[in-house]
């Protein structure tokens, strides 16, 4: 084959979807976040807060759940206040 006399096939464009003002569509995973760097920190914030506040919660309600039982057990047995 001789080189010189061969054409190269034209590529035709790749089919793309585009918004009524043909305009293309975003099809990033991370793109919608670019823009919301707040929101972001947020959802990863949120709930680490929740779950801190929840655990300190519970810690909180069995150390006076366990101070009112012993203090129950001591009068109950008649033992003085320490």
């Amino acid at each position: 084959m001789d080189a010189q006399n061969e054409d190269c096939p034209e590529v035709e464009d790749a089919v793309r979807t585009l918004t009524m003002d043909g305009g293309p569509v975003e099809s990033g995973v991370l793109a919608p976040m670019k823009n919301s760097s707040g929101r972001v920190a947020r959802a990863i914030l949120l709930p680490f807060v929740w779950v801190f506040g929840g655990l300190l919660g519970l810690a909180t309600l069995r150390a006076l759940v366990v101070t009112v039982w012993r203090s129950g057990r001591r009068a109950w047995d008649g033992e003085s206040r320490r």
